[in-house]
C-alpha cells in the first residue's frame, strides 16, 4: 500500500491500533470516536493536539494505542491541569456510555476550535480550488466531470480486470482445461475421420454441429459476470470514476482475450487436427468459431445489461440458445419448413457458423465409396443439398461478417441499456 501511494495514488487506509512503524507512514491521520471527528491532520502533530487537551503519552507507549485509549476513555494517561497538579480520572459512579459520549463530544469540540482544524480546512479549500470542475448532467443525475480522460479510464479499468484474473488464475485455468477436455474427447471420438461416403459426411456434419452448440452454450457465463458486477458498476459510474463507454469497452476487450481468443484457440489446436479436418483451412475454421463465440457472448452481455436478476437472465439466455440451436440447421434443414421457422433461422447464430464450417470443410472435397471409387463432387453436392452457396471464400467471410454485425448490434443495444440504468452513489 505504501508503494502504491508513492505512485501518485490516493490510498484510504482503515486500521485498528496500528503499530508505530505503520503509523509513521501516514501522510494524514483521521480519528473518529462514536461518529465524531476528533482529529484530522499530520500524524507527527497528533500527540501535540492531545497534549494541548491535557493528555500526556507515557514513555515508550505506542501512539496508536494511546489515541484509542484516550478517545475510548480507557487511557491511563495523566491529565495535567493549568496549575500543574496531577489529577487521575475518576471512573466511579459514572455511566460508561455517557462518559464516552461526553468525552467524544469534548474532544471533538476542542478539535473544531483548534489550529489543527483550521489548517485542515485551509488545505481542503486549496485542494478543492485546484480540482474544481464544472458539473455536468447525465440522464437525471448530476455529477462532476471526470478527473482523467477516456483512455486513462479505459487503461485503469482494463488493468483492474486483468489484475483480478491474475489474482484468481483458477477461473481462466478452468476455462482452458475444459476446452482441452472437450478437444481431446471430441478429437478421440472422431479421430481421423475417413472420407468414406456417406459416413464421412455424416461424421463431419455431426462433429461441426456439436462444436457450434458447445461454443454457443459455453459463452453464456458472460451474463453471470455482467450481473455480478452490476452493483459495483452502478456505484463507481455514478461516483464519476469512469465513463460507461470506458467500462463497457474494457469488458469487451478483456473478454475477447480471456473467453474467446485463447480458449477457442486451445480447443481448435487440439480437436481440429485430431479429427482430421483439412489442415489448410485451420485459420478460417478458427475465425468462424471465434466469431460465433463473440456474437454469443454479446447476446449474454445484452441480457446482463437489461435485467437485474441473475436467475431471470440465465432463464432468458438459455431459452434463446435452445431456440437458436433448434433453428440453426444442426438438427433440421429449414429450407422446406414453414415460413416462420425459415425466417427465424436468420437470427440464429449457429446458422451462420455452421454454414461457414460446411463450406470450409466440404467445398471441393473428394469422398470415396466403400470399394474405393472416387466421388470428387460429393462435398459440393452436399453443400448444394443444404442450399449453401460455395463458389468462393467470400461466402465464408460473409458469414463471419454477419455474425460480427449481429454482435455489434447487440453490443450497441447493451451499451444503451447500461446508459439507461439509474446509477446512484
Amino acid at each position: 500500500m505504501f508503494s502504491l501511494s508513492q505512485k501518485n495514488t490516493t490510498v484510504v487506509f482503515t486500521v485498528h491500533q496500528p503499530r508505530y512503524s505503520i503509523l509513521k507512514m501516514f501522510d494524514r491521520l483521521l480519528l473518529l470516536s462514536l461518529g465524531r471527528l476528533v482529529y484530522c491532520g499530520s500524524p507527527n502533530e497528533s500527540i501535540l493536539f492531545f497534549r494541548s487537551l491535557g493528555y500526556e503519552i507515557e514513555e515508550h507507549d505506542n501512539p496508536g494505542d494511546f489515541f484509542l485509549d484516550v478517545i475510548n476513555s480507557d487511557s491511563s494517561a495523566v491529565i495535567y491541569q493549568k496549575n500543574g497538579a496531577k489529577i487521575l480520572r475518576n471512573e466511579e459512579n459514572e455511566d460508561i456510555h455517557e462518559k464516552k459520549q461526553n468525552l467524544a463530544d469534548s474532544i471533538a469540540e476542542s478539535y473544531l476550535s483548534s489550529p489543527w482544524h483550521q489548517q485542515a480546512l485551509e488545505e481542503m479549500e486549496k485542494m478543492s480550488s485546484e480540482t474544481e470542475r464544472k458539473p455536468i448532467v447525465a440522464g437525471e443525475l448530476l455529477y462532476e466531470e471526470y478527473a482523467v480522460g477516456f483512455f486513462r479510464q479505459l487503461h485503469l479499468v482494463l488493468w483492474r480486470i486483468f489484475r483480478d484474473i491474475i489474482r484468481r488464475p483458477e477461473n481462466i485455468r478452468i476455462k482452458i482445461l475444459l476446452r482441452v477436455f472437450w478437444g481431446l474427447f471430441l478429437g478421440s471420438l472422431y479421430f481421423q475421420m475417413p472420407r468414406t461416403f456417406p459416413a464421412g459426411i455424416d461424421n463431419r456434419r455431426g462433429l461441426m454441429g456439436f462444436i457450434a452448440l458447445q461454443v454457443l452454450f459455453s459463452s453464456t457465463t458472460v451474463v453471470d459476470i455482467m450481473l455480478m458486477e452490476r452493483v459495483l458498476f452502478m456505484h463507481e459510474c455514478a461516483s464519476g470514476y469512469y465513463r460507461v463507454s470506458a467500462f463497457f469497452l474494457a469488458k469487451l476487450l478483456a473478454e475477447l482475450v480471456t473467453i474467446h481468443i485463447v480458449p477457442i484457440l486451445v480447443f481448435d489446436l487440439v480437436c481440429y487436427f485430431m479429427a482430421g479436418f483439412r489442415m489448410e483451412n485451420f485459420l478460417l475454421f478458427h475465425l468462424t468459431l471465434t466469431s460465433l463465440s463473440v456474437s454469443a457472448a454479446s447476446l449474454g452481455v445484452f441480457i446482463g445489461a437489461s435485467v437485474s436478476s441473475l436467475v431471470n437472465g440465465q432463464i432468458i439466455l438459455n431459452v434463446l440458445n435452445v431456440v437458436m440451436a433448434l433453428t440453426g440447421g444442426v438438427f433440421r434443414n429449414l429450407s422446406e419448413s414453414i415460413l416462420f421457422f425459415y425466417v427465424i433461422q436468420y437470427i440464429s447464430l449457429p446458422y451462420y457458423a455452421i454454414r461457414c464450417m460446411y463450406i470450409i470443410e466440404f467445398r471441393d472435397m473428394t469422398f470415396y465409396t466403400t470399394n474405393g471409387t472416387e466421388m470428387p463432387e460429393a462435398g459440393n453436392s452436399f453443400l448444394k443439398s443444404q442450399g449453401i452457396l460455395h463458389s468462393n471464400d467470400w461466402e465464408v467471410w460473409k458469414g463471419n461478417i454477419e455474425m460480427i454485425g449481429i454482435s455489434l448490434i447487440l453490443n450497441i443495444a447493451a451499451y444503451i441499456q447500461l446508459r439507461r440504468i439509474r446509477k446512484l452513489k
